[in-house]
């Protein structure tokens, strides 16, 4: 689903509905990703394609109140360290960590790579989501 920030709370939006598992923010805006964060279910994900200078504003408690995640590797970006996502598979064993061939604005070198890995991510937590439904 496609939800503009500039023309609703897409934040509120997202928690009457239940809150996101995955936010993909794709507009290099830091200050509407911060505006996301509230939109995250319990242990959600923001997943930073957009990449802007500014930082991205978030509280301690909104990252403890829903065990959520914020990830993003490029492997050519010279603010990335390579040893990263391998402590990140350590800490988090059920994550799916990729290292795309890709600098700090993934999207513009690594956009169909990257589509096609977050098909598959929603495909499949979409199926996990159903079969627990069924339970």
């Amino acid at each position: 689903m496609y939800l503009d920030s500039k023309a609703t709370n897409a934040a509120e939006v997202l928690q009457k509905m239940g809150g996101a598992k995955v936010i993909l923010a794709t507009a290099p805006s830091s200050k509407a990703m911060s505006e996301l964060i509230d939109g995250l279910g319990p242990n959600g994900k923001l997943m930073v394609i957009g990449a802007a200078f500014d930082p991205i504003e978030v509280t301690p408690i909104q990252f403890i109140s829903g065990s959520r995640t914020i990830q993003g590797w490029g492997k050519h970006d010279l603010s990335f360290d390579l040893s990263e996502p391998e402590r990140y598979r350590k800490d988090v064993p059920n994550a799916e960590v990729h290292v795309l061939d890709a600098g700090h604005f993934a999207l513009d070198t690594a956009a169909d790579e990257i589509a096609e890995l977050v098909r598959g991510f929603v495909a499949s937590s979409r199926s996990e989501f159903l079969a627990r439904q069924a339970g």
